[in-house]
Parts: structure tokens; C-alpha cells; sequence
């Protein structure tokens, strides 16, 4: 790899998750899949990725000439959602922009000014610098990806994303040293 970033290299994140509806209060939570074994239990429990959905879909819609083969239903309760995601990280002048927009002086009272970093406009703006491209569709229709969008995420996704892309960019322990 390049010490120097290269704008038209993207790092590809694909988050799952699972939509739960409350049809009691009308909220919807999300629960997400970190892991194979994630993955094995829900797929234990009859759910379908949106990827496998589409090919049922796709096979429904070919003529089938066999009499009687039984159609694989769909249960729109019961979907992994896939979602894909294309970042870049942030180059040394975005970084040191980010920062100075999340830096404040706050007077001590003493005459003196301490400098804070605003950790919440910190993560909010790598978001957005960050995040290049996805995927996402709503009713069959692709949503494009802006700052406006971003601003009106559930928060709980857009916390998923964030930590799911900087878990891949920092070091790991391996990479440390021993």
C-alpha cells in the first residue's frame, strides 16, 4: 500500500442487519449481524437475505414449465438486509480540517481558555467525509447517498457504520508489534 491515499481506491463495508418492527408502540429496533454465528441464527430462524430475496423474485418471474413445483415463499418480516457501503479514508488535509472544525476555546473563568475537541462534530464529520457510496434502496428505489441523508439516519445505524469502518482501518493488535 501507498503512503500517499488514492481517492479512487475505496474500502468496501457490508452491514447486516435485521429490521424489528413493534407493532405494539410502532417502533422499529435494529439488530445487527457481526458475526458467522449471527448469521447461522438468524438464518436458523427462516430469515432470507435480501440478496436471496431477489433471486426468488427473479426465478418467480421466469415462466416455469414444470407443473406443480412448489414457489418458495417470502416473508417480508423475515429479511437480512445487506447493505453495501464504499469509504475512503480521510486524506492528512481532510483530517487536520475536521479537526479544526471540532476544536472550541472554552474560557476557564481564570482568564484562561482551555481547547476541547467536540468528539460527537468529530465523528459525524468523518462520517461524512468518509462515506463515499452505498447501495441503499427503499421500495425498489435507490436512495442517494448526501450529507442531508446522512443528518437523518436512525443513529444506531449510522453508529454501526462508523465503528464498522474504523474497526478495519486501525491497527490491530498483530500490526502493534509483538
Amino acid at each position: 500500500m501507498s503512503i500517499i491515499l488514492d481517492a479512487g481506491s475505496l474500502i468496501s463495508v457490508q452491514l447486516m442487519y435485521v429490521e424489528n418492527f413493534d407493532e405494539k408502540f410502532g417502533t422499529t429496533t435494529f439488530s445487527f449481524l457481526h458475526s458467522k454465528e449471527d448469521f447461522a441464527e438468524w438464518k436458523k430462524k427462516g430469515y432470507l437475505t435480501t440478496d436471496e430475496v431477489e433471486e426468488i423474485k427473479k426465478q418467480q418471474s421466469i415462466p416455469n414449465d414444470k407443473p406443480g413445483a412448489p414457489e418458495k415463499t417470502i416473508d417480508p418480516k423475515k429479511v437480512i438486509i445487506i447493505l453495501r457501503t464504499w469509504w475512503n479514508r480521510m486524506t492528512w488535509k481532510e483530517q487536520n480540517q475536521t479537526y479544526a472544525r471540532c476544536l472550541s476555546q472554552i474560557p476557564d473563568g481564570e482568564g484562561r481558555t482551555r481547547t476541547e475537541l467536540n468528539l460527537l462534530l468529530f465523528r459525524e464529520l468523518t462520517l461524512k467525509t468518509c462515506l463515499k457510496k452505498w447501495d441503499l434502496k427503499e421500495a425498489g428505489k435507490e436512495i442517494p447517498l448526501s450529507e442531508k441523508i446522512i443528518d437523518s439516519l436512525v443513529p444506531e445505524v449510522a453508529q454501526e457504520l462508523l465503528s464498522t469502518f474504523e474497526k478495519l482501518i486501525e491497527p490491530k493488535e498483530k500490526d502493534l508489534g509483538e
